[in-house]
């Protein structure tokens, strides 16, 4: 099973060593069950960022198709939400972006 999710590029990573977070944005695509994939989604997000981050994240704010947003302050933890959530963004259930750079599937191709 492969969780591969592409990066934007360095400068993605170079942000966090000047001190600053990442900005983190994440949206529910999925029509079907909003509220299941919100509940999927979520753990990662307080594991990355706590419990404070998922202030407004609610079933209602997702059926509003309201995008959401907080901030992950370590490189580390941005990895461990990246592949957290790699699933769903590959099923095409959320859309995540990183500093304003959307995040997309990586595409595997057999030669």
């Amino acid at each position: 099973m492969s969780n591969v999710v592409a990066f934007p590029g360095k400068p993605l990573f170079a942000r966090c060593d000047k001190g600053k977070a990442f900005r983190v944005v994440i949206k529910v695509l999925d029509d079907d069950d909003p509220c299941r994939v919100r509940w999927y989604s979520q753990y990662d997000i307080e594991k990355a960022s706590g419990y404070r981050a998922l202030d407004g994240y609610t079933d209602a704010s997702v059926l509003a198709d309201r995008r959401h947003r907080f901030k992950i302050k370590k490189r580390k933890k941005l990895r461990a939400f990246l592949q957290g959530t790699a699933p769903l963004v590959e099923e095409g259930r959320i859309a995540l972006w990183i500093d304003g750079v959307r995040i997309r599937p990586h595409i595997e191709r057999a030669a």
